[in-house]
């Protein structure tokens, strides 16, 4: 089963937060931008918890935020440290807000699994191993195959013979 989240909420009038204004008088608006796509690269990890302890997380990371490595490190402590924007351990950040959706997602997941497994005899009793009761005027699975079977082989019988008179 996927173990992150294809989306988010964000609402619209997040900017006005003051953990947000900390962030912009700081960093600017391209920055807060950058913590946004930050939420987008987390949202897409396992987990939705993106694990910067990883030299080569960290560098991608910094690459696709257009940071250094360094410049990353220090966005990342001050979104933990000052702002409290991000949840952090041992390099390993997620967002309360990622982590809130990223659970209803999956309970949501796990609920349809669960319908389908327990759907999955669609009515039929559990030891009729797929066929239907014959009593419902249904033909079993297995001669389905068997007609498919038949009617596949009929078809190739038609063509070669089909050929063999356009030979002779």
């Amino acid at each position: 089963m996927k173990n992150n989240i294809d989306y988010f909420t964000h609402d619209s009038h997040s900017y006005e937060h003051p953990k947000f204004k900390m962030l912009r008088v700081k960093y600017k608006w391209e920055w807060y931008g950058k913590f946004w796509a930050l939420n987008e690269i987390i949202a897409q990890s396992e987990d939705c918890t993106l694990d910067l302890s990883q030299k080569y997380n960290l560098a991608s990371t910094a690459s696709d935020l257009w940071f250094t490595i360094e410049e990353l490190e220090s966005f990342i402590d001050y979104l933990c440290d000052d702002c409290g924007l991000l949840i952090c351990k041992d390099w390993k950040i997620t967002t309360e807000r990622v982590q809130d959706v990223f659970e209803k997602v999956m309970n949501e997941r796990n609920r349809s699994k669960t319908k389908r497994n327990q759907g999955s005899n669609k009515g039929r009793p559990s030891t009729d191993h797929g066929r239907l009761e014959k009593n419902h005027g249904q033909i079993s699975q297995s001669k389905v195959k068997e007609i498919i079977k038949e009617n596949f082989i009929q078809n190739i019988y038609k063509k070669n013979l089909t050929r063999i008179s356009e030979c002779i």
